[in-house]
Formats: C-alpha cells, sequence, structure tokens
C-alpha cells in the first residue's frame, strides 16, 4: 500500500455514489433516508462532479448496506451499471477488439474513475491477468468495492466480447467467501 495516498484525498468519481443511491431509490428508499449519517448533501452530490474523498463513499456504502442488509449490493450494482457511466474510459474499452484490450484499458484509466486501487496487468501463461491493489486499507467496504468493480468489468468484457465462455473469466477476492457466495457464483 503507497504512503502518498490518504482516504482523505479526492478518490471516487461521483457517478457511481450516484449510481449506488439510485440502486437504493429503486429499492424504495428515499433521500433522506440513504444520506443519513454520510455528511453528503443530495442536490450537490447529484449535480457536483468534483470525486468524493473514500471517508465520503466508505459512509455512503455502509449506509447502503445497512438499509439494504445485501452485503454483495455492490456486484449488483456493478453488474447493473452502463458501459456509459463510465465516461470515456467506457467508451475506450468499448472500441477495443478483445477482451485483453479491455482489460488493458481498464488498467491504465481506471485511475479517472476510481484512485484507491491500482491495477496492474500480466501474463500469467497463455492467461492475461488483472490485479487490483489497495493504494491504502480499504477496510469494512473493501468487499463492496471490489465487488463492484467484478461486476464493472464482467458488464464491461460482456458489452465488447457478447457472452462470455463459462469458465474462461475467473474473479479472485482477497476475503473468505462469505455465507452469500453463491450471489458471486451467480
Amino acid at each position: 500500500m503507497s504512503s502518498t495516498v490518504s482516504p482523505l484525498q479526492p478518490c471516487l468519481h461521483p457517478i457511481y455514489a450516484r449510481l449506488l443511491c439510485a440502486a437504493l431509490r429503486q429499492r424504495g428508499f428515499d433521500e433522506v433516508q440513504i444520506l443519513l449519517g454520510t455528511g453528503l448533501d443530495w442536490a450537490q452530490l447529484h449535480s457536483d462532479n468534483r470525486s468524493l474523498s473514500f471517508a465520503q463513499a466508505q459512509r455512503l456504502v455502509r449506509r447502503a448496506v445497512q438499509l439494504t442488509d445485501c452485503p454483495w449490493l455492490g456486484l449488483q450494482v456493478g453488474c447493473a451499471t452502463q458501459v456509459s457511466a463510465h465516461g470515456p474510459v467506457g467508451y475506450a474499452a468499448l472500441a477495443c477488439a478483445d477482451l485483453r484490450g479491455v482489460l488493458q484499458v481498464l488498467e491504465r484509466f481506471s485511475v479517472l474513475r476510481l484512485s484507491s486501487l491500482r491495477l496492474t496487468g500480466y501474463l500469467e501463461g497463455e492467461r492475461y491477468c488483472v490485479r487490483a491493489d489497495e493504494e491504502f486499507d480499504l477496510g469494512d467496504v473493501r468487499e463492496h468495492i471490489l465487488s463492484t468493480i467484478a461486476g464493472t468489468f464482467l458488464r464491461l468484457l460482456e458489452a465488447v466480447c457478447g457472452t462470455l465462455p463459462v469458465g474462461e473469466l475467473r474473479f479472485t477476492f482477497p476475503f473468505a467467501e462469505p455465507p452469500w457466495g453463491a450471489h458471486y457464483r451467480d
């Protein structure tokens, strides 16, 4: 982990907080319920394009999981996110000819959307791998952030490559399989 990056620095493009809020609204929660205790302002969050700090994002994620009692919410949000939500990074991924190209675009440019992780691509035999390393300890929102990224990657890869062959794509996480692990396998 890097000591030059702080959880108080801007690290998350606000579109991802907005997408999480939208998922909560779809579940019937109102603005007041969603933002209670987060220190965020609804109007500002939905109009300002300044990145959120990790601390702000962490409070929102904690609140979302508390409201929904759905620890795999990040995976659902990531899988439901349209490619256009990723802005220029999403469009650059769509312009790629193959899966490896998509992964390389994400590796290179994801820092524009989320700077709390560094993605590194490498070859392992004939398989291209992407590793996500935390710039600082993501703590109790690690699962949410990593599962959101996994869902986002899956969605982008399907947009470029179509249906992905079962068994050809693998995600591994730096935590033990939780009791809700079946949601990840699905």
